[in-house]
């Protein structure tokens, strides 16, 4: 009996050994990306063509630290002439007038999970001749949202963007140089 007993000890510690060393996921240090971009609203066009503007290098991460070899997939919108995939780059190919588009990306790797990233691009239309840059600080600097996941007792990593880099296209006068976490008693 005692045999019995641990045989099937062994057989359940295997089989949760097996389970957690599968667990190691697939992720997006980034996820729930929302772009605000500007456009000019007088363009006699439903879409606004921006010509492969940068909208972001995809990054995956494994949660066990190990380094992901993935291959990336476009699931929305299918339309090459509306974003497509130049490597690991996501390139807008022309902006919607109405709506906001929502672009998924699927990371695939073999023997592993798949991890999903949404994109959503919210057009702005902008009245008059020219963008007033001013106007759009904000979204030059940062994503309108933006969720980061970070683990624990790993090791240093780049999570990612804090802006799109799309905008800097739109408004190449304005440069962010950097940025600096600051204790709260700086700020006022």
């Amino acid at each position: 009996m005692k045999r019995l007993g641990l045989q099937f000890v062994t057989l359940l510690l295997s089989s949760l050994i097996i389970r957690i060393s599968v667990v190691s996921g697939l992720y997006f240090p980034q996820s729930n990306l929302t772009l605000r971009l500007p456009y000019l609203a007088h363009s006699e066009f439903g879409w606004t063509q921006v010509t492969g503007m940068y909208v972001i290098d995809l990054r995956t991460l494994r949660n066990d630290s190990s380094r992901p070899l993935v291959e990336y997939q476009i699931l929305m919108p299918r339309d090459p002439s509306v974003v497509y995939l130049d490597r690991r780059i996501v390139r807008l190919a022309s902006i919607p007038k109405n709506g906001t588009l929502d672009i998924v990306i699927k990371a695939m790797e073999k023997n592993f999970d798949e991890a999903v990233l949404e994109i959503k691009v919210q057009p702005v239309p902008v009245m008059g001749k020219t963008i007033n840059c001013a106007d759009f600080l904000q979204d030059m600097c940062f994503w309108n949202t933006s969720r980061y996941k970070i683990y624990e007792n790993q090791p240093v990593t780049v999570i990612g963007r804090f802006a799109p880099k799309i905008n800097s296209y739109m408004c190449s006068e304005f440069d962010v140089t950097g940025y600096e976490l600051l204790n709260g008693k700086y700020l006022q």
